[in-house]
């Protein structure tokens, strides 16, 4: 046992012998190279060294003027992302700031009263910026932050220039300890040769170690596999792992099932976000993922995934008729539906959902996933909260949409955009007291095209800022020439109520047809309320300083909530012609016109109430005290010279009257 211990160690031995040799001549040859590395690091950190510092203080001001030039071309165009660009540049110059108060910078500050006492200064001035920066109306003070951050620029180009020449006084000093490090060398050297001896044991630890890390390896490769193809938030697929299960379904679909895809899209969800923050979010999303997963374990081939954000996906392969698949999503919207609390917080939460159904190998994966897509977008524009199954109409609607985008990118929308105007009488006398302007396209090819078919086409390419616009400058000429002075009343959509400059476009359409503000009603539905409630506030104020009067349309639908009346300042309110439909069958109906029209003479509004088609609708809204009315009972809508014969004559149109 002996000998063997002994042959190993002499075999151990002399299989390190010229390792050990090896390791001993680069050592020696290191001894003698190490003076002149030193010589030479210390003539490059004496270079760097004579400039770090100041090369500190440089970034600063480089990163100052970043923030200048974002501020200058956020003055010329703002928008989203000039906003985003400034408080990056914002939050990379705290992160210098950091940088001077910490290390061998801080230091040098530390050193001096008056270096403190100016970097206190700068600092004291970043706030400032920054308070300018988070004000909500910050695009008005971009020049006043345009001026503080010049008066910065002074303050970091004195403190850059301080840093630049104390080091340029103190470098010797640095020179002096690199020199001390050459002394130091040989001492390190020899304790580098000892060292060397022990690196032979080490080795064998070495090994171990390697094999550990291989292990550690495999650990974060499966990760990186699982992270590949699962959603680290809900648990569930993501997109990738979802279509590669789909397209297998179809290539392995067995005769006589259906492959069921239904998109989700949660109703409800940005308002949760956005009132109880991103923590409560998620935790909506990972309580919903937890729900399809349970859903999707309980069938026998199924597969959820998260899309992105708040969108879902399920496919179901099932060997079921329509019926049974029906009664199954069903089930799945119920469960989706169910109450969860979160924090302190009890929320419901409804879903819309898009289904598309596959019983042949007819279609690729993402022709399948499209589908859903669209019955989901077409469930959205029908009212949310439903299940919507695809058909081919969707299809057919979708491409004269596209087409329609491009024919309104190629109009002469400046003659083809018209408007055609609806009384709205005074109900007892039935006088035409004022109309609403509602929008047309007269198509040289389609003829005259309806606003329900062209308007969605217009939002989507962007076009539905200049129709409104020219609806608004038409109404207003048109008004200047009606044989008497009543008013006009004009829809702004919320894409014109969510640009800069609409008490502008409202102003000049004012000016250039000589109508008085008081006859010029502007009409907002509650959906912009929703997206930016403080501008809008702000913006009805400046439109109601320039004399115009403000109505809510459509009141009483979507998203109606009384705190809209008693925060934002409308002159009128319109009721939507839902609650018309049996106000005269439905006392509920009716109780509820009546709680409006009181809510209404408090709040010392007018209202006007759409869709009358029947005599029995106007005499129930007299009894109630409604004053004002619209409807097809007084009028279709109708071009310009029909309304102005009216107005002479002072009688609603016959019925058939139509523009």
């Amino acid at each position: 046992m002996a000998g063997s211990f002994r042959d190993a160690a002499a075999w151990l031995l002399k299989q390190l012998r010229l390792p050990l040799m090896i390791v001993a001549l680069l050592l020696g040859l290191a001894m003698a190279a190490m003076p002149v590395v030193i010589r030479a690091l210390d003539d490059v950190v004496d270079k760097s060294l004579n400039h770090d510092i100041a090369w500190t203080g440089q970034n600063g001001r480089r990163e100052l003027y970043d923030l200048a030039r974002a501020v200058i071309a956020a003055e010329q165009d703002f928008n989203a992302e000039a906003r985003m660009r400034i408080e990056l540049a914002l939050d990379i110059m705290y992160s210098r700031l950091g940088t001077w108060k910490a290390g061998v910078f801080g230091h040098f500050v530390n050193s001096s009263p008056q270096r403190k006492a100016l970097l206190d200064r700068i600092t004291a001035q970043f706030g400032e910026i920054e308070r300018v920066i988070r004000n909500p109306d910050f695009e008005r003070h971009l020049p006043e932050l345009r001026r503080k951050i010049l008066v910065l620029e002074t303050a970091i180009d004195e403190l850059a220039g301080q840093a630049y020449d104390f080091y340029q006084h103190n470098k010797a000093g640095y020179s002096a300890e690199l020199r001390f490090l050459q002394r130091v060398h040989n001492i390190i050297t020899l304790s580098l040769i000892a060292i060397s001896v022990l690196l032979i044991l080490v080795l064998s630890w070495n090994n171990r170690s390697l094999e550990k890390s291989y292990g550690v390896q495999r650990l974060i490769a499966q990760e990186n596999a699982y992270l590949a193809t699962f959603d680290m938030l809900t648990g569930l697929s993501n997109r990738k792992s979802f279509m590669g299960a789909l397209e297998k379904a179809i290539l392995d679909l067995p005769p006589g099932h259906t492959i069921v895809v239904v998109a989700i899209d949660l109703d409800g969800f940005k308002p949760i976000n956005d009132v109880l923050g991103h923590k409560a979010g998620d935790a909506l999303l990972a309580e919903i993922g937890a729900r399809l997963t349970r859903f999707s374990a309980a069938q026998r081939r199924a597969k959820s995934a998260r899309f992105g954000g708040d969108e879902f996906m399920v496919m179901l392969v099932l060997e079921a008729e329509f019926p049974a698949i029906e009664a199954l999503v069903q089930g799945l919207h119920e469960s989706l539906r169910e109450p969860l609390r979160i924090d302190d917080h009890f929320l419901t939460v409804d879903a819309t959902m898009g289904l598309s159904l596959l019983r042949d190998q007819s279609l690729a994966a993402e022709e399948i996933v499209h589908r859903a897509d669209l019955a989901l977008t077409t469930g959205k524009m029908e009212g949310k909260a439903r299940r919507t199954l695809f058909d081919e109409a969707m299809l057919s609607r979708t491409l004269n949409r596209g087409r329609l985008e491009i024919e309104l990118n190629e109009a002469n929308l400046e003659d083809e955009i018209e408007p055609v105007y609806q009384p709205i009488v005074d109900l007892p006398t039935r006088r035409i007291i004022g109309v609403e302007a509602l929008v047309r396209w007269r198509h040289p090819i389609r003829g005259v095209v309806m606003p329900s078919d062209f308007i969605p086409a217009a939002e989507a390419s962007g076009k539905i800022t200049e129709i409104g616009r020219i609806m608004l400058e038409h109404a207003c000429r048109d008004a200047t020439r009606f044989p008497q002075p009543i008013a006009v009343s004009v829809n702004l959509s919320p894409a014109q109520l969510m640009r800069m400059d609409v008490a502008e476009s409202v102003g000049r359409a004012l000016a250039r047809s000589g109508l008085a503000p008081d006859r010029l009603k502007l009409e907002i539905t509650e959906s912009v309320m929703l997206q930016d409630s403080r501008g809008t506030q702000a913006l009805m104020r400046r439109l109601q300083a320039q004399g115009v009067t403000v109505s809510l349309d459509d009141f009483g639908t979507g998203y109606s909530s009384l705190s809209y009346l008693r925060n934002f300042p409308f002159n009128e309110l319109k009721i939507d012609r839902a609650f018309l439909s049996e106000i005269g069958e439905d006392r509920q109906a009716a109780g509820i016109v009546q709680i409006i029209l009181l809510l209404a003479r408090e709040l010392n509004m007018n209202v006007v109430a759409e869709g009358i088609e029947q005599e029995e609708q106007a005499a129930t809204l007299m009894a109630l005290g409604c004053a004002c009315g619209q409807g097809y009972l007084f009028g279709r809508p109708m071009g310009f010279d029909e309304i102005c014969q009216c107005l002479r004559q002072q009688r609603p149109p016959p019925m058939g009257a139509v523009a």
